[in-house]
């Protein structure tokens, strides 16, 4: 599946997992967000951190449904 649409059907998702780990502002960058993904590519995903922010914590808990 291309990033893109996954990112689309997890939208929400992503918003919700990014807020419990007191972070904010997910955006996409890379192949995704210019419409070049394809199959083998990653989502790209660029967060906000703030103080209470564990970074470690957001990437290892951080699992997509597939």
């Amino acid at each position: 599946m291309k990033p893109s649409i996954a990112y689309q059907q997890h939208r929400e998702a992503i918003r919700r997992i990014v807020e419990c780990h007191r972070a904010r502002n997910p955006r996409v960058f890379g192949s995704t967000l210019h419409g070049r993904d394809s199959e083998e590519s990653d989502l790209d995903i660029l967060i906000d951190t703030t103080e209470e922010t564990s970074l470690f914590e957001v990437v290892v808990n951080f699992q997509m449904p597939t």
